[in-house]
C-alpha cells in the first residue's frame, strides 16, 4: 500500500457529521477463530448486512460502516475462496521488489501485499469468463499487509487492514461501494480509521483501466494458484525520496474553536499553512469601530463554520445511462490531481520546486484549480458578506430571491443549474447529509445534491461542459452560457483515450475548441445586475453592469488576430514550468496504464497509455487577489477549504501555496509598468512624469468595483526619508496626507468627495487612484451591486490597443477623466514647490492594487453597527472576524499594509538612471 493510500481516509470520508475515526472500535474479534469458515456461512453473513440497495449516494450510513466493520473484524468472510500463490501464506505482491542502491530495495507497488476473498457472485462471474454483469450484493475482501510480511510458514500475519468493494449497480456509474478500514498497527498512520464512499475517485482512477465495465481485474488464475505476473529486480526512474515524510502543521492556534486537532481529518487536511494574527488587529478594530458603528468583536461564536468540503461536497456520477450534467470535483480528481499511485515514482503533473520540505510542485488540472479562487468561488468570504448585505438592504422577499439566483448563477453555478428554486431559498447552500440517519427521503438527498454542488464553485464540469453557441455574445453573459449533452466534456486536444473517463463517470472526453475561446470567460466576467431604488423597488434603469472584464479585452490589441493576439486563457492559464519558465510538457492524467507492474485483465495499452503534451495548459486561473487568498490558507477550517490531500505525496507543495506564489508573480510581473520620465529640478520646483502601463489584457483594474489600484509618489532624501508623498498609506492601507493623517477621501460619501483623475498633482491630498465609482439611486456613494444607479468615476486604466469605435466601446469608456484619452498608459504629472522639498535627493514612485480597501470594510462592517447592532449576519461576521486576525506581514502574502505592489521605480533626481525598487522576498517596496 502507498503512503498516500494509507492516508487516503480523510480525502475519501464519507463519515458525513461523524468522526473520521474512532478508537473504541479496534478489532478484538482477531485474535479468535474466524466465525465463518464455510462458504454458506460466509454468504449468510453477507447477505445480513443489507447493503443493497442503498437509498444515498451521497452518505452511507454509520451503522452500514460498523457492520461491514464489525464483519470484517470477525473473519465472516473467510469460508470464500481466496487468493492461491506459491509465495508465503498466499499472500502476494502487487508490484516487484526494485533495488535502489548495493544494499536496499523498494516496493514498487499499488497494494503492498494482500490476500483476496470473492464471494459467490464474483467467483461465478469469474468462472463464467468475467461475461457479463457482476450481480449487485457480491463482495470483493482485499487483507492488507504493511512490506515486508515474510512470516514463517503456517504463521499467518495478521492483516494491517481492509480494502472492500461490494456491488450496486444502482447508485454509481462505476457500481461500488468502496470501504476502507485500517488498524491501529498499519505501517504509517499507526491510528484506526475507516471510509466508505460510493465513487471514490482515488480508487476508481487505477480501476476504471480494467478491461471490462465492471471496474475490477479480479482474475480467475489468483484463485487457481497461477502466477498471475513474475516480478524481476528492476532500477526505476527514482526523482524524489518520499517515505518518512508527514503533512506540516502548526503547533498551536490561537482560533481553537475551528483549528483545534480533534480529528484525523482536521489534523491532516485543514491544518493552516499560513499563520493568523494571535491577537486582535487592534487598529484595524478601532477604524472598522468607528467608521461602521461596531460594539463588540466579531468572535468564532458568532457564525457557524462552512461545510468541509473533503466530507460534504460529493455528487457521483449516476448508475445506468442517466447522466448528470454536473459533478462535483471530486469526481476528477482522482485522475486529473497529481494522484500518488505508484509508490517511488513521482506522479505526472509535478515538477521539482526549489523547496527542501517541498522539493515537488502540483501543476495538475485539478491540483491548480483546487488552489484558485474559482475553486473557493462560494466560500469566498468577501462575496458571502457582499451577497448578505445585498439581501439585507432589499426588503421584498422576491427581489431578495432572485438576487441570491442571479450571484449563485457564477458564484455557486451548479447548484443553481441543478436546482434554480433551491437558489433561492436563503441558507440552501449548508445543506448537507448526516450518516447518523440509517436513511434520507428524496427531499433531503436533492437538497445535499445541491448544496455540494454549490460549494464546488466554478468547477470542472462547469467550464468543460460550455458549449460553443452564443460565446461573446450578449445572450451568454451573466451566466447564460449554453451547455453540450450531460454525456460529453470538452477539452483542447483532438486525441483523446476515452477508456478510463467512460469507465470511471460515464461521461466521453470530446475535442472542444470552445474551451480555447474568451468568450467561454465572458459568460462570468461580464455581468449584468438590476438596479434597485432605496425602497427595494427596481429602478429606472433596470440593468447595470456588474463587470465588464472581457468586454474590455474584446476592445483591445490583444483581441485582434495577429502578433498580439492572446485571450484569457493565455495570461490565466500559462503553458510554461512555474519554476523555469521553459514550456511545460506533461501527461494530464495519473491512471493505472501498461507503465504500471503488469496486472491482468488491464485494457490495452492503446486505450490507456497517456500522450505527453507539448501544450500543456496549466489550470492557475490566478488573478491577484491575494488578501482572500492568504484567507483560505489561514483559516481554512473556518472556511471548510482544505489545505492538504492525502492521495498526494506529502512532499509536494499545497496548491494554495503555489497559487499564492502564482498571483504575486502575476502582480509584479505581468500587471503594470511604470517609468519616471522628464525630471527637472528647478529653482522654483521639482517636475516629474510618471508614465504607468497596463500590461493586461483589460482594464487596470478589473473586475468588481471596489477594486482599486493607486500611485505612490515619494520624495526622498539623501538618507532615504521621506519627505513629501502622494498616496503614502498607513499600516491599513489608509491613504494619508504628508502628516499621516487619513484623507477625508478614503471613507467618501459623496461622489464630490473622491480624489478625481489628474493630469498633474501638486499637493499631498491629491492622489491618482484608479477606480470604477457608484452612487445609488439617491446620489450617495455605494459598493452595492444592486443599486448602481450611475457611475461617477471609471478613470482605470484601458487595455492597449482600445477604441472609441471598437466593439463594446460604449460600455467600457471611461468616465470623468482628466485630458485626452490614452489606452494602455496613463501619465502623471508631479510639480512640487522647491520650498517644500529642500533636502530633496531622489524620486521613488509604487503602484499599488487593493482588492478589498479600508472603505470596503468599513461598508462591509456597517452592516453589523449602529442601528443593525445585535442582528445576525453571520457571513459579515465571519469575514470581520478574520481580516481582523489576516497575518498579511508574513511574506509569503506579499501584502503588509493592506496593499500589492505591482510595479516600483526608484532614481536620483540630478544625475543617474531608474531602478526597480521592487522587493520580491516581501512583496513591499
Amino acid at each position: 500500500m502507498t503512503r498516500a493510500k494509507l492516508y487516503v481516509l480523510a480525502v475519501i470520508l464519507a463519515q458525513l457529521s461523524a468522526p473520521a475515526f474512532a478508537a473504541s472500535s479496534v478489532c478484538t474479534a482477531l485474535a479468535s477463530p474466524p466465525a465463518c469458515t464455510d462458504p454458506e456461512c460466509s454468504e449468510r453473513e453477507l447477505e445480513s448486512l443489507h447493503l443493497v440497495p442503498a437509498d444515498n449516494p451521497i452518505a452511507v450510513p454509520n451503522a452500514v460502516s460498523q457492520a461491514v466493520t464489525d464483519f470484517l473484524c470477525a473473519g465472516r468472510y473467510a469460508g470464500w475462496r481466496h487468493d492461491l500463490s506459491p509465495r508465503t501464506n498466499n499472500i502476494r505482491l502487487t508490484g516487484p521488489f526494485i533495488d535502489t542502491s548495493p544494499t536496499t530495495t523498494r516496493a514498487l507497488t499499488t497494494h503492498a501485499q494482500v490476500r483476496v476473498y470473492y464471494s459467490k457472485g464474483v467467483v461465478k462471474w469469474l468462472e463464467g469468463g468475467r461475461q457479463g454483469a457482476i450481480p449487485d450484493g457480491a463482495m470483493i475482501v482485499k487483507e492488507m499487509f504493511a512490506l515486508p510480511v515474510y512470516a514463517p510458514v503456517g504463521k499467518t500475519p495478521s492483516p494491517s487492514g481492509w480494502a472492500v468493494i461490494v456491488r450496486n449497480s444502482r447508485i454509481s456509474h462505476d457500481g461500488w461501494l468502496w470501504y476502507l478500514f485500517y488498524l491501529p498497527h498499519n505501517q504509517t498512520t499507526k491510528i484506526e480509521f475507516q471510509s466508505v464512499q460510493y465513487g471514490m475517485s482515488f480508487c476508481i482512477s487505477c480501476h476504471s483501466s480494467s478491461d471490462r465495465d465492471q471496474g475490477t481485474f479480479a482474475f480467475l488464475g489468483n484463485l487457481q494458484g497461477h502466477d498471475a505476473a513474475t516480478y524481476v529486480a528492476t532500477r526505476p526512474v527514482v526523482t524524489h525520496d518520499k517515505t518518512n515524510l508527514t503533512p506540516d502543521t502548526l503547533s498551536g492556534n490561537p482560533h481553537e474553536r475551528f483549528a483545534s486537532v480533534n480529528t484525523l481529518l482536521d489534523q491532516m487536511m485543514y491544518k493552516p499553512t499560513l499563520s493568523p494574527n494571535d491577537a486582535i488587529n487592534v487598529d484595524l478594530w478601532r477604524l472598522l469601530r468607528k467608521r461602521a458603528g461596531l460594539s463588540e468583536r466579531p468572535d468564532t461564536t458568532d457564525f457557524a463554520r462552512l461545510p468541509q468540503d473533503a466530507v460534504y461536497d460529493h455528487v457521483v456520477a449516476p448508475a445506468g445511462e442517466t447522466k448528470r450534467l454536473f459533478l462535483t470535483s471530486d469526481a476528477c480528481s482522482g485522475c486529473h490531481d497529481a494522484s500518488d499511485l505508484l509508490n517511488t515514482v513521482d506522479p505526472n503533473m509535478t515538477v521539482p520546486f526549489p523547496v527542501a520540505r517541498f522539493p515537488m510542485a502540483n501543476v495538475s488540472p485539478y491540483g491548480e484549480w483546487s488552489g484558485s479562487l474559482m475553486a473557493v468561488s462560494a466560500r469566498d468570504p468577501v462575496f458571502r458578506s457582499q451577497l448578505e448585505s445585498e439581501l439585507v438592504s432589499l426588503s421584498s422577499p422576491d427581489a431578495r430571491a432572485q438576487v441570491q439566483q442571479l450571484c449563485m448563477s457564477c458564484h455557486e453555478v451548479m447548484g443553481e443549474r441543478q436546482d434554480p428554486a433551491l437558489a433561492r431559498q436563503p441558507g440552501s447552500d449548508y445543506a448537507v447529509v448526516s450518516r447518523r440517519e440509517t436513511s434520507h427521503d428524496r427531499a433531503t438527498i436533492e437538497k445535499a445534491t445541491f448544496g455540494a454542488l454549490a460549494r464546488d464553485g466554478v468547477s470542472c464540469t462547469v467550464c468543460h461542459h460550455i458549449a460553443p453557441e452564443k460565446l461573446g455574445t450578449k445572450e451568454s453573459f451573466t451566466a447564460h452560457f449554453e451547455t453540450g449533452p450531460a454525456a460529453e466534456v470538452y477539452g483542447p486536444y483532438p486525441d483523446v483515450k476515452t477508456h478510463p473517463m467512460k469507465n470511471a463517470i460515464g461521461l466521453t472526453p470530446m475535442h472542444g475548441a470552445q474551451i480555447e475561446n474568451a468568450g467561454l470567460c465572458g459568460s462570468c466576467h461580464v455581468v449584468d445586475v438590476p438596479v434597485f431604488s432605496g425602497d427595494g423597488t427596481l429602478a429606472k434603469q433596470p440593468y447595470a453592469h456588474e463587470q465588464t472584464t472581457y468586454l474590455e479585452w474584446a476592445n483591445s490589441a490583444y483581441a485582434v488576430k495577429g502578433r498580439e493576439y492572446q485571450t484569457c486563457q493565455d495570461c490565466h492559464m500559462p503553458r510554461t514550468n512555474p519554476v523555469t519558465k521553459q514550456p511545460l510538457a506533461t501527461s494530464i492524467v495519473n491512471i493505472e496504464d501498461t507503465t504500471f507492474p503488469y496486472v491482468p485483465n488491464r485494457a490495452d495499452s492503446d486505450q490507456l497509455d497517456t500522450v505527453v503534451r507539448d501544450s500543456y495548459w496549466r489550470h492557475t486561473l490566478t488573478g491577484i487577489n491575494v488578501f482572500v487568498m492568504a484567507m483560505f490558507q489561514e483559516f481554512p477550517l473556518i472556511l471548510g477549504s482544505n489545505t492538504f490531500l492525502p492521495n498526494r505525496a506529502p512532499n509536494v507543495l499545497p496548491p494554495k501555496t503555489l497559487a499564492l506564489g502564482e498571483a504575486l508573480e502575476q502582480a509584479r510581473e505581468r500587471s503594470a509598468d511604470l517609468h519616471i520620465e522628464g525630471v527637472t529640478f528647478g529653482p522654483e520646483q521639482l517636475d516629474v512624469q510618471v508614465r504607468v502601463m497596463n500590461l493586461a489584457g483589460h482594464k487596470l483594474p478589473s473586475g468588481v468595483g471596489f477594486r482599486r489600484a493607486f500611485l505612490e509618489f515619494s520624495v526622498l532624501d539623501k538618507s532615504g526619508d521621506v519627505i513629501w508623498c502622494s498616496g503614502c498609506t498607513d499600516d491599513l492601507g489608509v491613504i494619508v496626507d504628508g502628516d499621516g493623517n487619513r484623507l477625508a477621501s478614503e471613507f467618501a460619501t459623496q461622489p464630490n468627495e473622491l480624489q478625481p483623475d489628474y493630469a498633474r498633482i501638486t499637493k499631498e491630498t491629491q492622489v491618482q487612484i484608479y477606480e470604477s465609482r457608484h452612487v445609488d439611486c439617491a446620489g450617495a456613494l455605494t459598493t452595492s451591486f444592486v443599486h448602481l444607479c450611475d457611475e461617477v468615476k471609471d478613470n482605470r486604466i484601458l487595455p492597449k490597443g482600445w477604441s472609441s469605435s471598437g466593439p463594446f466601446a460604449e460600455e467600457t469608456r471611461p468616465k470623468a477623466v482628466s485630458g485626452k484619452i490614452s489606452p494602455g498608459v496613463d501619465v502623471v504629472s508631479y510639480s512640487i514647490p522647491r520650498r517644500e522639498i529642500p533636502q530633496a535627493a531622489a524620486i521613488r514612485v509604487a503602484l499599488h492594487y487593493q482588492s478589498i480597501p479600508p472603505y470596503y470594510l468599513v461598508d462591509r462592517a456597517s452592516l453589523l453597527g449602529g442601528g443593525a447592532a445585535g442582528a445576525a449576519h453571520p457571513e459579515a461576521e465571519r469575514l470581520l472576524y478574520m481580516v481582523l486576525h489576516l497575518g498579511l506581514a508574513d511574506p509569503q502574502v506579499g501584502a503588509a499594509s493592506w496593499k500589492v505592489p505591482l510595479a516600483c521605480q526608484q532614481r536620483p533626481i540630478k544625475d543617474g538612471d531608474e531602478k526597480p525598487c521592487l522587493k520580491a522576498e516581501s512583496g513591499s517596496p
